[in-house]
């Protein structure tokens, strides 16, 4: 739930883009599509160098590299560095989220229920992106763009507490 916390300001984010930088509709879309691209990039990095890094090692490098993704959206003030934040947030995400996804898979494994568990720690994760987009919602209008992501960067780091107390990995 605390990886999820990004979501927090991200619709703040394009309302920041679209009435405060002046971003095209077609512009923010095409920022979509470079974010899947970097995605894909990022799923191929992880299966080429990381898929064999034991997980725990594996969560707290996405910890860290969500903390950096994070940070990085503060950077946005044009269109060229909005294209390779989006980029790098793409690469990014997937390098963080796919050891995550590969932690629930290994706690669900041997469990006799391994898909219904999956299940349940995927929407577990589902739920946190929605209550923290819901709650950043309700922040940024109290604190501002800048300071909303300030705060979920530090709450990201807060994963690793949680990383620490898990035994099976």
């Amino acid at each position: 739930v605390v990886f999820s916390l990004s979501a927090s300001f991200s619709t703040p984010l394009f309302f920041h883009m679209k009435e405060i930088l002046n971003f095209q509709e077609r512009f923010l879309g095409w920022l979509s599509s470079i974010t899947w691209f970097g995605a894909i990039i990022g799923c191929f990095i992880y299966l080429k160098f990381l898929k064999r890094m034991k997980l725990k090692t594996a969560l707290y490098m996405a910890i860290g590299i969500g903390f950096f993704g994070i940070l990085s959206c503060l950077f946005i003030e044009s269109r060229g560095m909005a294209l390779a934040v989006f980029f790098v947030a793409g690469v990014l995400g997937y390098l963080s989220l796919l050891p995550m996804m590969s932690s629930a898979a290994k706690l669900a494994h041997g469990t006799g229920v391994e898909s219904s568990l999956f299940s349940i720690l995927m929407s577990i994760f589902n739920v946190g992106q929605a209550t923290s987009s819901f709650c950043g919602g309700w922040l940024f209008e109290r604190i501002g763009l800048p300071t909303l992501i300030l705060i979920t960067a530090i709450l990201t780091l807060s994963g690793i507490l949680v990383i620490r107390r898990l035994k099976s990995l």
